[in-house]
């Protein structure tokens, strides 16, 4: 695959981020703000199309926006999280939120005013929280991988989500964390997931190098044993861990399914 880190990549993302804001301009809003990967600029196109998923922090929005930003069809996911300004002012510096403060773009609108958080303030607990949200990614990509025809570029991205939620947590208990995922992966290079943690970072912003079948499987089971060795060596309980580990190769993928749908996770398989 063509990995685009140009001005043409610029441009392609450009114009799909104007698709975004003409749709959010079909109704009133506050603040239309871009943050995840693109919104760090970390963000690229592979053969023309966005590689990442678009991540909009959407505040004040009335009804004809939301619905103009849901009914957006750009052949990509566009995420939209819909907040009222009384929830923002309120907003706890979680990752996620520590993020959109240090890591976004205001596409449209009102800038956000939230305060100037520390690493150090985000509280473990999230870390866990993602990682406990990561153990429905890792059965998510095992589902996929058990497919007659798998999407490997799925099965790998979700193994990658874990590896990064592992590395993350690391960092956070440090009190030492930022936006970018290459700083991160510098951060954590003399860890013993550093290699493993830069693989995946390289996988979710480039797309290199590419995986093949072989290789994706190997992701997704040293990314378990990660888990596994992180939890252990942490003592720390994370809820769907038992259901992760309870997985074997042994597991059909019909009892696969039903474990992910008693998760309330199918609409992702």
């Amino acid at each position: 695959m063509k990995y685009t880190p140009s001005i043409d990549g610029d441009l392609i993302i450009s114009r799909y981020l104007g698709k975004i804001k003409k749709a959010a301009n079909k109704g009133k809003f506050r603040s239309l703000v871009l943050f995840g990967s693109y919104g760090k600029g970390e963000g690229v196109v592979i053969e023309g199309k966005p590689r990442n998923d678009f991540d909009i922090l959407l505040v004040d929005g009335d009804d004809k926006c939301q619905q103009a930003l849901a009914e957006l069809d750009l052949g990509c996911e566009v995420e939209v999280h819909a907040f009222d300004h009384k929830q923002v002012k309120k907003a706890e510096p979680t990752q996620q939120w520590w993020e959109i403060k240090y890591g976004s773009q205001l596409l449209d609108g009102k800038p956000l005013h939230l305060p100037a958080w520390e690493a150090y303030e985000i509280p473990y607990s999230d870390a866990i929280n993602s990682l406990n949200k990561r153990c429905i990614s890792m059965l998510i990509g095992k589902h996929e991988m058990m497919k007659d025809e798998p999407d490997w570029r799925k099965a790998a991205e979700q193994a990658i989500k874990m590896v990064i939620a592992i590395g993350d947590a690391m960092l956070i208990k440090r009190g030492k964390f930022h936006p970018s995922y290459a700083h991160r992966s510098l951060m954590l290079i003399q860890d013993q997931i550093g290699d493993l943690y830069q693989i995946a970072v390289s996988v979710k912003i480039r797309n290199l190098p590419e995986l093949n079948p072989d290789q994706v499987w190997r992701l997704w089971h040293d990314a378990r044993q990660s888990f596994s060795a992180y939890v252990t060596n942490n003592q720390i309980e994370v809820e769907l861990a038992s259901i992760l580990f309870g997985v074997t190769d042994r597991t059909s993928k019909k009892e696969l399914v039903e474990v992910i749908t008693e998760l309330g996770a199918e609409r992702w398989i």
